[in-house]
């Protein structure tokens, strides 16, 4: 291998005899993963990573969890690099990664930090994405004012001894989403949440129910699943704005829809609380936006009906659209816009099939299903979605069967299915899918998945096999199993 100068791609290669050391002759690599090292390889792929000028994604991975991974010999790390990703337990952050300019995302998973990880990378003048998986033993998270100017996106994930995430008034500014996920000494979201007015989306997974309360006044709310994020109420005067190229996400009272339509320059608008009346004026207000981008709109509650079909001539620039709330049928005019590449249905509960609605749209890349349909078929015809990625179906509570086609969704890669209890086998067709990498199941019964393989869980059937990563996940039990 070592001979070799041309490629530009090597993921994931399994770290033994002398082949960290050979890495050093591949000088033209964008993208290296490497698996199973042992403390000892440090030193030797330190040295080969810092001859690949050109690399824009490195990945490492120790043996095992308790396996060392040693990188701080990495004195000249490439200057390119865009995308780290850690797998392994680490005495300290290693202190090249805060010279890297260019770093747009970074993944630690099992480092078992000490030191502040958030502290140690808030300095990057270009991140967009951290994700921390049991990555840090300590028991407070810090962001100070200025830090993360770009940051977008945060993943807390198993971090058990956690009890405090403070954010600094000025930090993360431009953050959008914030996940936590099992840290079960958390007190509390976070504090500064409040400073954070660009966040758009805050998940919260596997938390115990006193902690909910928490989040409602006075500790006697409800989490209800379909209104999880409370909107703002619209001055008088709004109207008569017409430079905000976002607002989201507001409450549906009064006049409020219909003056939308002077902001002619909106580049994203979520309105929430939509009563059915509301309808024929959000959608003339919505044909004035020429440069709309991004569209949500969400009803009352999962009873009121969304009416969107009055909406005759959608903006041609339209890229994300989610709806959710109860559609009598799927709005004609989605099926017009060529530049969607992301939908989202959520309580819709469509009678009529979706996916089929939908497989024209030329660009569409992502499409995520959440109780939108109480039929028993979903289909997609060949030719069908030629460049979709991402499928979610979740919660389809009569779905009996999957069917896709031959030459329909050639290009897709992760399909999710979660709580689908009707469902008897995963999709009619899913040997088709050749790109297909990760297959995620979630809250099946085991009955189902003793389906998935030959003679209990010897050896998968033909029509999933060729899948890498196959994984079911417990929620109840924060389990998984993977398959592949």
């Amino acid at each position: 291998m070592g001979s070799m100068r041309s490629p530009q791609k090597l993921a994931y290669i399994e770290a033994e005899n002398s082949v960290v050391r050979v890495l050093g002759n591949l000088i033209e690599l964008r993208k290296l993963g490497v698996i199973k090292l042992r403390t000892d390889d440090g030193n030797d792929l330190c040295s080969s990573v810092e001859k690949m000028n050109h690399l824009q994604a490195f990945s490492a991975r120790s043996m095992d969890a308790e396996e060392l991974l040693d990188l701080q010999s990495l004195s000249y790390p490439p200057p390119t690099l865009q995308r780290l990703c850690l797998r392994g337990r680490l005495l300290k952050l290693p202190q090249w990664i805060a010279s890297l300019d260019n770093l747009v995302s970074v993944c630690l998973r099992w480092s078992r930090l000490r030191d502040d990880p958030l502290k140690g990378l808030q300095s990057l003048p270009n991140l967009v994405e951290l994700f921390l998986e049991r990555a840090y033993d300590g028991e407070e998270l810090c962001c100070e004012a200025g830090g993360y100017p770009r940051f977008k996106d945060l993943s807390l994930l198993d971090l058990k001894e956690l009890k405090k995430v403070r954010i600094e008034n000025g930090a993360m500014y431009c953050l959008e989403k914030l996940r936590i996920r099992r840290c079960e000494e958390l007190g509390e979201v976070a504090l500064g949440l409040e400073n954070l007015t660009n966040l758009k989306m805050l998940y919260l997974v596997d938390f115990p129910f006193a902690f909910l309360r928490g989040l409602t006044k006075d500790g006697k709310g409800v989490y209800l699943p379909f209104n999880v994020v409370d909107g703002i109420k619209v001055p008088t005067g709004m109207g008569s704005m017409r430079s905000p190229q976002k607002l989201a996400y507001i409450e549906a009272e009064n006049s409020v829809v219909r003056v939308l339509g002077n902001l002619i320059e909106l580049r994203k608008l979520g309105v929430i609380k939509l009563r059915t009346d509301d309808g024929n004026d959000l959608c003339s207000s919505v044909e004035k936006m020429n440069h709309l981008q991004a569209f949500s709109a969400r009803s009352m509650d999962a009873e009121e009906l969304l009416d969107l079909q009055s909406l005759s001539y959608p903006p041609p620039t339209l890229q994300r659209l989610c709806l959710r709330g109860r559609l009598l049928k799927l709005p004609q005019w989605i099926a017009s816009l060529d530049n969607l590449v992301s939908v989202c249905l959520r309580w819709s509960r469509l009678r009529d099939d979706p996916l089929k609605g939908l497989q024209s749209l030329p660009n569409l890349v992502e499409l995520f299903l959440e109780r939108a349909y109480d039929g028993e078929e979903l289909c997609c015809e060949a030719g069908g979605y030629p460049r979709f990625k991402d499928l979610s179906l979740l919660d389809l509570k009569e779905l009996k069967k999957v069917r896709i086609e031959n030459g329909a969704m050639y290009c897709l890669e992760k399909l999710r299915i979660r709580r689908c209890e009707e469902l008897g086998e995963v999709a009619l067709g899913l040997e088709n899918l050749t790109n297909l990498k990760m297959l995620y199941l979630v809250d099946f019964p085991f009955a189902f998945l003793r389906g998935l393989t030959k003679d209990g869980f010897n050896e998968l059937v033909n029509s999933i096999q060729h899948i890498p990563l196959i994984r079911y996940i417990d929620t109840k039990k924060r389990s998984y199993t993977d398959f592949s």
